[in-house]
């Protein structure tokens, strides 16, 4: 069943059918869903028709897809289209639009984007009203928080266009900001790259790596030049058991980002960096179970080499340097991946591996389950979902009982 659920009549005719919100309630599945996956699959991005945050939400349980709902956030723009009541909430930025992740914490669901305030949103994703961690965030968040899995409190790096700095906010694991700490930087105007070991926070310029303590101040701060260029989305970071730390991070190039570890020492000021992978990739993961600790399973989109091909998947094994592939020459587009681990002892990297995805030739979009113990094989699942055009979007697993 299928139903769209459009906004107000007054939108601009040419923008009316992208304002619409679907529903659906009986999803085509190939294959079986794993009786574990118990949670919801969410995707945000810019809408393709006017930039505004859109969610689109898979919902999975004891191997049924439930639903799958679309869902546009309402920032200001869209309830001025809409006719609606302003959503409710502190306006402390001058933009609204939280277009660009989705985080579970401290009991919230919260749509978040760099330097404005996060949304928050219902387990059905209605918006219910902007957030400002109940009064103790004086200004945007992040839109790449890094949550930590022992402590359960959330880092960011925000920038702020008013701020001449960056802001290190860390939320505690109740939801209120704890400590807040300006960083002083060249550019504060987009938000850095941002990691967490267990010991370090991780900046990132263009030409340099800032490295501090997690409950350090700004005078502990250490900058590390590298080479112009080489900052890129970071897959993990984890202390060594020295002084130094080592940091796995995508460096941009002009055929695309490829793979590179950085060995970094904060009393001598050095960087030594060497590549992992060559191929073009993007959206870089991991058992989020294992993030800022050593590790060695990540995940990552590989870039297509020809429309019709599509692009592919990777499993990158740190410890033997290998990888595998899933879907190259399956002529699926596959989103930014998301792991679930199979249960909470599981082994690393034991579980699935999560992805919107549309085909180039058949134009169908779908959901695919990948069982990370047969990387290379056809996936467990394929679930058909609604097409979805989002600019750049990001994926996330709202487990629905949280470990």
């Amino acid at each position: 069943m299928v139903s769209a659920v459009p906004l107000a009549p007054q939108a601009p005719l040419r923008c009316r059918a992208r304002l619409e919100e679907a529903e659906i309630s009986a999803l085509p599945v190939k294959g079986e869903l794993p009786q574990q996956l118990d949670g919801t699959l969410v995707r945000i991005g810019p809408d393709c028709a006017d930039g505004q945050p859109l969610v689109a939400a898979l919902r999975m349980r004891q191997g049924h897809a439930e639903w799958f709902r679309t869902r546009r956030i309402r920032t200001d723009l869209v309830c001025k289209i809409t006719g609606e009541l302003p959503t409710p909430g502190p306006r402390l930025c001058p933009s609204d639009n939280a277009n660009s992740a989705v985080v579970q914490h401290a009991g919230r669901i919260l749509a978040l984007g760099d330097g404005v305030l996060p949304y928050e949103l219902t387990s059905a994703f209605v918006t219910k009203a902007r957030h400002d961690f109940d009064g103790t965030l004086p200004f945007g968040f992040a839109a790449s928080p890094v949550q930590d899995p022992l402590t359960g409190e959330l880092f960011a790096a925000v920038a702020t266009p008013e701020a001449p700095h960056l802001w290190y906010v860390v939320v505690d694991a109740s939801g209120r900001v704890r400590s807040r700490e300006p960083i002083p930087t060249s550019s504060c105007r987009e938000a850095p790259a941002f990691a967490v070991t267990h010991r370090h926070v991780v900046f990132s310029e263009s030409a340099r790596i800032g490295i501090m303590p997690r409950a350090g101040t700004v005078h502990q701060l250490t900058w590390i030049d590298i080479e112009p260029g080489c900052v890129g989305p970071m897959l993990n970071a984890f202390d060594l058991t020295d002084d130094r730390l080592v940091l796995d991070m995508l460096r941009p190039g002009t055929a695309g980002s490829t793979l590179w570890r950085w060995t970094l020492d904060p009393v001598r000021k050095t960087a030594v960096g060497v590549a992992l992978d060559h191929h073009a990739q993007e959206s870089p993961t991991l058992d989020p179970r294992h993030r800022g600790s050593e590790y060695r399973y990540g995940f990552a989109t590989q870039l297509a080499d020809t429309a019709c091909h599509g692009s592919a998947l990777i499993r990158h094994d740190m410890v033997t340097g290998t990888r595998q592939i899933h879907g190259s020459g399956s002529g699926r587009i596959f989103g930014a991946p998301v792991f679930v681990p199979r249960s909470p002892i599981a082994p690393e990297g034991d579980g699935w591996l999560l992805a919107f995805t549309n085909h180039t030739i058949s134009g169908s979009h779908e959901v695919v389950v990948v069982d990370t113990n047969d990387f290379e094989a056809e996936p467990t699942a394929v679930v058909g979902v609604a097409a979805v055009e989002h600019r750049g979007a990001q994926a996330t697993w709202l487990m629905a009982a949280p470990w």
